[in-house]
């Protein structure tokens, strides 16, 4: 399964590597937006939510949802790498857009 997570940390002078090194866990991970990762896993949304959650606060927020290979965006050359050799050549008919 992949996985986009995206959180809100609301705790300035907390450290939040627990929960970034938790994240680095994944068996493989994908990250060049602020907050948020996509992680490919063998794990359930539910594993992942009870792993993640302990590294936040009362205030913070998570989201975790599972991608399927409908989706478009403007990422780098990267990321539409990293996210074909997730899904397969197949699902990646369409023209991806690029950043420069």
């Amino acid at each position: 399964m992949i996985f986009l997570i995206t959180y809100e940390t609301n705790n300035p002078f907390q450290n939040y590597s627990g929960l970034r090194g938790a994240i680095k866990s994944a068996d493989n991970w994908w990250h060049h937006i602020k907050n948020t990762w996509i992680i490919r896993t063998n794990e359930s949304v539910d594993y992942w939510y009870d792993t993640l959650s302990i590294h936040l606060y009362d205030n913070d927020r998570i989201f975790i949802v599972e991608i399927k290979p409908n989706y478009q965006g403007r990422l780098n050359k990267e990321a539409w790498d990293w996210l074909k050799r997730q899904f397969g050549k197949k699902y990646f008919l369409k023209k991806k857009k690029f950043l420069k």
